[in-house]
């Protein structure tokens, strides 16, 4: 996946993301750990339309750590934490979600 077609918000997320795999000991990079990163990205426009629509962050927030506590953990000092396939779909559904709108790059809307 080429992060190039991304805004800085959406590679920060990413990016993120792969971190927050990380700190889980989680062996790939998931949805639910972008998702994350996104209801709780500062300045990020998914924390303002949560509050928009009157969604439960907090609520989420939980669902969203039982779903990461949930998730297989990997150890070993050699673990590399790459991308799911679920995540590289999801990403490539969004870049054509952009691509059909006209926009170059994908955001984090």
């Amino acid at each position: 996946m080429r992060l190039d077609k991304f805004t800085q918000k959406a590679q920060e997320a990413v990016i993120e993301a792969q971190q927050l795999a990380q700190d889980y000991n989680h062996p790939a990079v998931e949805p639910e750990h972008l998702l994350k990163v996104l209801v709780n990205q500062e300045g990020g426009v998914v924390p303002s339309l949560l509050g928009h629509i009157g969604a439960d962050a907090q609520m989420l927030n939980q669902s969203i750590d039982q779903a990461l506590a949930s998730m297989p953990r990997a150890t070993g000092s050699a673990m590399q934490t790459g991308m799911s396939r679920n995540l590289a779909d999801t990403l490539e559904e969004a870049k054509a979600i952009a691509d059909n709108m006209k926009d170059e790059y994908v955001s984090t809307e």
